[in-house]
């Protein structure tokens, strides 16, 4: 019996020792930069290993990067995740390419190059999620509250400026001034994909009267709209990304 109780009690000491504890100790980067053909994300994760035994090379990792807009509507404020449907809880796993000792720290780097641009500086929050992956077979990780992280920062356009006068419309995605519009109408798009997106000027009847694909416009601070010809009255302003649509109210006055 005493031989039982002293075996038990190695093996209860055993599991204890070689428990995992890993959390995410930094994430960069905190803030983006677009340039005029997309933007770069050098996504970069620190692992530390705050159990009290190392973990193997060879192990894995699971993690996850969503980037949301803080302003925009509940369930509509993902702006780019990874890897794909990161937000329905897909994940990315790595390989340890060696052991991370315990207090030791692993870096994952994922270096994402996105045809995503920022045509306005605006606020972002970046959402991260990594752990061990095999964490309850047979290893349990005892804190996971800090397998999360979640970070603020600013999306900066690729002049690093905003939109600096009076009126403007805005609806959150659309930045339009002057409002009203008199021979130019500036539009920009705070954030867009540039394979698949056009900003169209539509009348109230739902005829497109301007339009124009925001690849064939880089470099410009703004996208410009001539409604030099347009008749004076209100219209919408409408963006096509991908799938989605975002409209903004305009009016011209000559």
């Amino acid at each position: 019996m005493k031989k039982t109780l002293t075996l038990l009690l190695l093996a209860i000491t055993g599991l204890t020792y070689a428990q995992v504890e890993v959390g995410i100790r930094s994430v960069s980067p905190t803030n983006l930069e677009s340039t005029a053909s997309g933007t770069q994300i050098p996504l970069e994760i620190v692992l530390e290993n705050n159990g009290t035994g190392a973990i193997s090379a060879g192990d894995t990792i699971a993690y996850s990067m969503l980037i949301l807009d803080p302003n925009g509507q509940p369930g509509q404020n993902l702006i780019t995740q990874y890897p794909q449907n990161a937000a329905a809880g897909n994940l990315a796993l790595t390989l340890l390419t060696e052991e991370m000792a315990a207090g030791g720290t692993y870096t994952i780097e994922t270096p994402l190059n996105t045809t995503l641009i920022a045509r306005n500086s605006f606020d972002i929050i970046i959402g991260i999620t990594a752990y061990h992956f095999d964490r309850s077979n047979p290893q349990v990780d005892s804190d996971s509250s800090n397998n999360v992280s979640a970070t603020t920062g600013i999306w900066y356009n690729q002049y690093q400026n905003g939109v600096s006068v009076n009126e403007v419309s805005y609806n959150g995605k659309i930045a339009a001034y002057p409002n009203p519009a008199k021979d130019i109408l500036n539009v920009e798009i705070l954030y867009a994909n540039l394979d698949n997106t056009k900003v169209e000027l539509v009348d109230l009847t739902g005829k497109v009267v301007e339009s124009a694909l925001v690849s064939d416009l880089l470099g410009q601070g703004a996208i410009q709209l001539n409604v030099s010809d347009v008749e004076n009255g209100m219209y919408i302003l409408k963006l096509t990304n991908g799938e989605e649509v975002s409209t903004t109210k305009v009016s011209v006055s000559h």
